[in-house]
């Protein structure tokens, strides 16, 4: 829901750097990237001056 709506990133472990590299991606091992820097602060309750 959040990634079709494009506000994070996940981001999939590659076993193997090789063509095509969606073949060896490990979809059990992954991090997500929230897209938008304001949104993370917000939902972390941090200061603004903390983040720019």
């Amino acid at each position: 829901m959040l990634n079709d709506a494009d506000l994070i990133s996940k981001c999939y472990l590659v076993n193997k750097c090789a063509f095509p590299l969606k073949a060896y991606h490990d979809l059990s091992a992954y991090k997500i990237h929230m897209n938008d820097v304001g949104l993370l602060r917000r939902m972390s309750n941090l200061e603004s001056k903390i983040i720019y």
